[in-house]
């Protein structure tokens, strides 16, 4: 993890549910997520930055804040993208993947109830004709860095 850095930033993360599975997930209550691959774009532009906040991501025993939190023990993540600077890109990213990619809302509210822009979410799903490759061309294009966590 030493290639991400402990600026602020705007994150997304890439991982798999192994299995269909039920999830309490703080106020939202109850949620089904199905298998498949899913992103959640995020901030850090707190203390510790980038770093500090995927590091935080990437460990399955943790106390539950975020709601990516309560999906942690069978959300694997696989890849993280990032970008340095005070702006947060969450909902543009989320927003650019829907229309770019056909990603989906699989839970309303899940990771943007603090969203000003209105966003439905900032967990998506990702259609399975989407490569690895593909998202990561895509962000690269808006300045987003790759690092591979398996």
């Amino acid at each position: 993890m030493n290639e991400i850095p402990s600026a602020p930033g705007t994150y997304i993360l890439l991982g798999f549910i192994e299995e269909e599975s039920d999830f309490q997930v703080g106020k939202l209550g109850v949620v089904r997520l199905g298998v498949g691959r899913y992103v959640y774009c995020g901030s850090a532009l707190g203390p510790g930055g980038l770093k500090a906040r995927i590091q935080r991501h990437l460990k399955k025993e943790k106390k539950h804040f975020w709601h990516i939190d309560y999906i942690s023990q069978l959300f694997a993540i696989q890849e993280t993208w990032f970008r340095i600077g005070m702006q947060r890109l969450e909902c543009q990213i989320c927003r650019t993947l829907q229309r770019h990619f056909l990603c989906q809302n699989p839970v309303s509210g899940f990771g943007s109830t603090d969203c000003r822009a209105g966003c439905k979410s900032h967990f998506l799903s990702i259609p399975n004709h989407v490569s690895v490759s593909a998202l990561d061309l895509f962000l690269n294009k808006l300045n987003f860095d790759r690092i591979s966590i398996c």
